[in-house]
């Protein structure tokens, strides 16, 4: 009995150095994985951001991490239509946001948007004030004709290979979020269906817009502020705003 007992004592042992031996192998394997890149980004749900340093990918639902655009402030959409005539369209235009849908007619995935872009504009759950543009790449580059029966159409379609270079766009589809007031890219990124495009669009445009409302709030108390000091005969420079250095005195 004592025999079984120290061999199954020496088993174990065995076995806990076996199982040791794996972690540590394993733990290596995720440790050069990681430096290599692998495995960042490759989850569903990178979602619309916005700029702080750079508009972060609007992300929406890719299965790999999608590049961002190089662009940081939009510029204007100009080329030709897929009826052969000039297009040019204004993305700095306050009270209007744009949003530019790079797309094409050869794109697998694109086939979606096309289909939905379709619908009547009060259908496609953009955000009040938000606008749409499809940008296509030269009539050298896609096919005109198949162009125009994708095309939607109550949304402006530009075909202009310059866009895609002036934007940097990495993949199609892509969209990107440009600001009428400012003109800056607050968003931008990939994505698999329309829906997911226009819900996560529109969360981005209310932080964005809650974000403004704080800054304002804090505009307007700063500005009641001032207002009580200039009543009570305290203007700027005056030294009873600083009594530290009164006391230094």
């Amino acid at each position: 009995m004592s025999t079984l007992i120290a061999f199954q004592a020496v088993a174990l042992a065995l076995l806990a150095v076996l199982v040791v031996g794996l972690l540590r192998s394993h733990a290596e394997i995720v440790r050069t994985l990681h430096r290599l890149g692998a495995g960042i980004g490759d989850s569903i749900g990178d979602s619309i951001g916005h700029s702080g340093t750079a508009a972060q990918p609007l992300g929406m639902g890719p299965t790999r991490k999608v590049p961002s655009a190089t662009a940081t402030v939009g510029v204007d959409l100009a080329g030709t239509g897929p009826d052969g005539q000039p297009v040019e369209v204004e993305v700095r235009r306050p009270g209007t946001d744009t949003l530019v849908a790079f797309l094409s007619s050869t794109c697998g995935t694109c086939t979606e948007f096309w289909r939905a872009l379709r619908r009547p504009p009060a259908d496609l759950g953009l955000p009040a004030g938000t606008r749409l543009v499809v940008v296509t790449k030269d009539p050298g580059e896609e096919d005109r004709a198949g162009i125009a029966l994708l095309a939607p159409t109550d949304h402006p379609v530009v075909m202009s290979s310059a866009a895609w270079s002036a934007y940097g766009v990495p993949v199609t589809p892509y969209f990107l979020h440009v600001d009428g007031a400012t003109g800056e890219i607050v968003g931008q990124g990939s994505g698999r269906s329309w829906e997911q495009v226009a819900s996560l669009l529109g969360r981005a445009v209310g932080d964005a817009a809650m974000r403004a409302g704080a800054r304002r709030q804090v505009a307007e108390s700063e500005a009641d502020i001032d207002r009580l000091l200039l009543a009570a005969g305290i203007g700027p420079g005056d030294p009873r705003l600083y009594p530290d250095q009164e006391r230094e005195e």
